[in-house]
């Protein structure tokens, strides 16, 4: 665990993406959104947007930070574990940043003009806080890193067919269920079994990254 996390202040270190490149990706958007578009975002909105922005941190992060990790001792199975601790900083970094952001602009009662970024959220803004929001940027982070372990193994081809194969997979997954155990879901499936859904996703992310990090080369990376 120690070693873990000297993986996570390693990538901390690296302060743009790991503190900075988030919130500005998040105002770029709201500014986009606001004054060129002249349209608001809504709580779900903007958490998809920093979600994303996240997402790009921990691609980027995970290939860079690799060769020297490697280079001092840390194994290939400490790695993934050291990055999921990133994943779960960057969880509650995310969460934090949204959070503030709502409340700065009902502070300022619409950023002092009276204009307000998250509209159709206001009265329960705090729904999109619940205990699924961290598990669902979890397993959003557990793709995005299991995808750029694939093109730091096999190239940007295979990186496309592993997403594409995720996508069919998931898709034909959810049509099948539901064609064929679509009344009982409805009765019976719940918050409970959708976190169950999330935290098994994660771990697969987590199980396929660590599999095909062992077969990368450190010289080519």
């Amino acid at each position: 665990m120690r070693r873990a996390l000297v993986v996570l202040r390693m990538i901390l270190a690296r302060r743009m993406y790991a503190w900075y490149f988030v919130p500005l990706w998040a105002l770029g958007h709201l500014i986009l959104r606001q004054v060129i578009f002249k349209e608001g975002v809504g709580t779900t909105s903007a958490l998809d947007s920093l979600s994303l922005a996240s997402g790009v941190n921990v691609l980027f992060t995970f290939s860079t930070c690799f060769p020297l990790a490697m280079a001092v001792g840390i194994t290939r199975r400490t790695y993934v574990i050291g990055n999921f601790l990133h994943h779960l900083q960057q969880t509650v970094y995310v969460i934090v940043l949204l959070a503030g952001l709502i409340a700065l602009e009902r502070a300022t009662a619409g950023w002092f003009l009276g204009q307000t970024i998250f509209d159709g959220d206001h009265g329960s803004w705090w729904g999109t806080f619940t205990w699924l929001t961290p598990l669902k940027i979890l397993v959003f982070l557990a793709v995005f890193t299991s995808a750029r372990a694939v093109h730091m193994w096999r190239g940007l081809q295979a990186m496309l067919i592993y997403m594409v194969a995720l996508g069919v997979i998931s898709t034909s997954a959810y049509v099948h269920v539901h064609m064929w155990y679509g009344d009982v879901l409805d009765a019976h499936f719940n918050d409970g079994w959708l976190a169950v859904l999330l935290v098994v996703l994660t771990v697969l992310g987590l199980a396929i990254t660590y599999l095909v990090t062992r077969q990368i080369s450190v010289r080519d990376s």
